[in-house]
């Protein structure tokens, strides 16, 4: 499985004076400085924002499509003690969303029932709804699964059950299910600000807005009021009315003098009225309640500010002079951030789920930026001092006793996922969800040993599969010239096509469509590459699919037998018609190069600060040219693996590694110095602490 195709190096070139200033306003180094830029940061305060986030920034739950509807549903049946059924998917997003939804509602006194599909196959299935629903179960709730179901929920609805829908995957054109709510953020005309959420992530949103719902503002009115004099004696005064946070009206009154007018006082109702400074409350009617922000400030304890600086520290811009609409917007956006600030209990419920909603955010590969950077850069944190059980047995197993190291994405992506991911791909993720919930220590290190033994057949499994699907990719597509693979196989197992599509995808870097023939039926999954949207595709041709759901990267589907050939027919005319030769470049971007600064591990160290790194945000590569060949090496059984020894102008040696490029050994022995495309990490060994270069690329110098 070599691709032997040269890769084009992009080198990125971003603007050199913004470089400097946002170095120096800092307090980084350029490189580093030209990274920030490279992610699209223009500006010092946003790399503060970047280096630095906070949980406070996380935006309001209720701008979430019917979020206020899943509320009300599933309060209703906490209240009245109706059973619950947590339905979820068997990944590890799948089983940190049934954990995040299962908590909040035991720590609410409910004692809700949750289900993972095995062998069903992903998403909602009739038969279990119809085994729940005589258990008595009559709110089903989906956790990142559901969006597709819109059959499967007509099933439940007549069997006495009602849904809350909670998912992330794409919607489905034309009909969503009709469900008491969907919660997604991917739905047309969606508020919420940040789309790309992981099933964890939206379960923790309607976790967090149900628990805001025992709040004293919840579901009440608040007019926040901005007053501004003008000419002639006369105040304007801008009126936003909000409901958890949300502007349901405004309006904008004009009075002589301060007297309140007839409509404005009908506008404030019975309302709480939120102003900014007790000079400002002379229209307000004596029934109703002020909140004064300039109160809340002086009285907060770790400040005792006014509220205009405080406003510019919790991240508000100032209030805008121009629109008074916009002032008023602004106290109701200032008035829920110094809530949530304030608001000591829901600190902590956020908190506490930081952990878990980060491990199924990194394992879904999520885009690491906005709020998923923000809950993964905190959740790794809490990972090393989980106060749950089963996460604090996981760690201990993986990462040794006493492992004070920070933890990186790449680690919990490459040493925690697999093995939680691989009691899913075995037909069992109930273990997983199991460890995920368990409060007694010696059941959860049991788990372990039953996952980790899931994970050593998933590896052989993986191998086996390996084995037999390459030659059928070789026999079935043409390696040169498909601009998709679609491989279909009989009688190899299921559980890792996924993995075997991933890696097959990386190394041709062309999307790939892994099927097995069972039962009448073609059933497997996809993997992208950038660029290209595979549900997309999937949609134009769903009059072919039995199923399908997943995101632009990765999806599984589900073909009838009899339509097969014209699925891969009309899959790959797609293909060739969507897929542009500058999507199948194998380029590689290059943030900097080093020939200046060269590598360090004051450099390494200031890099680990841009962490986490995943998709959205790709670990930097730097690159050197010219550097002298001191020494090559094969590693590994069958020499796979390239190690070398290099040095640029006399300076001292450093050491690389290149996985799987052993193959270049030979070709390299012809040349004294080469040009480095490259990673940095650290090489621990017999704990002593080296900096290492990982190589991406490697050409012989023309120089």
């Amino acid at each position: 499985m070599k691709n032997s195709k040269p890769k084009n190096w992009v080198y990125k070139e971003p603007s050199k004076a913004l470089v400097s200033e946002i170095a120096g306003e800092i307090g980084i180094s350029e490189p580093v400085a030209a990274v920030l830029v490279n992610r699209g940061i223009d500006t010092p305060q946003k790399a503060r924002d970047f280096l630095f986030p906070q949980t406070d920034a996380f935006a309001n739950p209720f701008l979430l499509p019917d979020m206020d509807a899943a509320v009300k549903r599933i309060r209703r049946a906490v209240d009245t003690g109706e059973q619950i059924l947590v339905y979820g998917d068997r990944d590890v997003d799948g089983v940190a969303s049934i954990s995040v939804m299962v908590r909040t509602l035991e720590s609410l006194g409910s004692k809700p029932l949750w289900y993972i599909p095995s062998d069903e196959g992903y998403g909602v299935h009739n038969e279990v709804l119809s085994r729940y629903a005589s258990q008595g179960v009559k709110l089903v709730i989906t956790v990142d699964c559901g969006i597709s179901a819109a059959e499967e929920v007509k099933h439940g609805t007549t069997l006495g059950m009602d849904f809350v829908i909670t998912d992330h995957h794409e919607p489905k054109a034309p009909e969503l299910p009709k469900a008491e709510a969907i919660v997604n953020p991917k739905i047309s005309g969606s508020d919420y600000p940040f789309s790309d959420l992981a099933g964890c992530f939206v379960s923790l949103k309607v976790a967090e807005a149900l628990m805001l719902s025992f709040g004293r503002h919840y579901g009440k009115e608040l007019v926040c009021a901005a007053v501004r004099e003008l000419p002639g004696n006369k105040f304007e005064i801008g009126a936003a009315k909000t409901v958890n946070g949300i502007v349901k009206e405004e309006k904008i009154f004009v009075m002589d003098g301060r007297e309140s007018s007839e409509e404005l006082r009908e506008f404030i109702g019975n309302g709480r009225v939120v102003v900014d400074s007790s000079g400002k409350t002379w229209f307000v009617p004596s029934k109703n309640e002020i909140i004064d922000l300039a109160v809340i400030c002086a009285l907060n304890p770790e400040s005792g500010k006014a509220f205009g600086p405080i406003a510019a520290e919790i991240g508000l811009c100032a209030a805008p002079g121009g629109d008074i609409l916009k002032a008023a917007r602004f106290l109701g956006e200032a008035f829920w951030k110094l809530e949530k600030i304030n608001d000591l209990r829901m600190k902590f419920f956020r908190e506490n789920h930081l952990d878990v909603v980060a491990l199924g955010t990194i394992a879904d590969i999520m885009p690491l930026v906005d709020e998923n950077r923000v809950v993964v850069k905190h959740g790794l944190g809490k990972l090393l001092d989980s106060k749950k059980v089963g996460l604090q047995a996981l760690m201990q197993r993986c990462l040794g006793r006493g492992k004070s190291e920070k933890l990186s994405a790449k680690s919990i992506s490459w040493g925690i996922t697999p093995l939680l991911n691989a009691a899913g791909r075995r037909g069992k993720a109930n273990i997983s969800a199991e460890l995920l919930l368990t409060e007694d220590e010696y059941r959860a290190h049991k788990l372990i040993d039953e996952i980790t033994k899931l994970n050593d057949e998933r590896r052989e499994l993986q191998a086996e599969n390996m084995e037999k699907f390459i030659p059928l990719l070789e026999k079935q597509c043409d390696i040169e010239n498909d601009r998709i693979f679609v491989v279909v196989a009989e009688g190899v197992e299921h559980g890792v096509t996924g993995i075997i599509a991933s890696q097959i995808s990386r190394q041709y870097h062309r999307p790939t469509v892994l099927l097995i023939i069972e039962d009448g039926q073609a059933m497997g999954a996809a993997r992208s590459i950038k660029g290209f949207d595979i549900v997309s595709c999937f949609e134009k041709v769903q009059d072919l699919l039995v199923k399908f759901g997943g995101h632009s990267q990765a999806a599984g589907l589900t073909v009838a037998l009899d339509k097969l050939e014209e699925f891969r027919k009309r899959i790959k005319e797609l293909a060739a018609k969507e897929i542009s030769d500058e999507l199948l470049d194998s380029s590689i971007e290059i943030d900097s190069e080093l020939d200046t600064y060269g590598p360090s591990m004051k450099l390494y160290n200031e890099l680990a600060e841009l962490e986490p790194f995943g998709m959205g945000n790709p670990y930097p590569v730097f690159s050197m040219n010219n550097m002298k060949i001191i020494e090559r090496t094969r590693l590994g059984a069958n020499g796979t693996h390239l190690k070398l020894r290099l040095s640029k102008n006399g300076g001292p040696a450093l050491g690389a590694v290149g996985w799987g490029l052993g193959h270049l050994d030979e070709a390299l022995a012809a040349h004294d110095a080469v040009d480095l495309a490259f990673q940095m990490e650290v090489n621990n060994w017999q704990d002593r602490k080296t900096l290492q270069l990982l190589i991406v690329d490697i050409k012989p110098s023309l120089a």
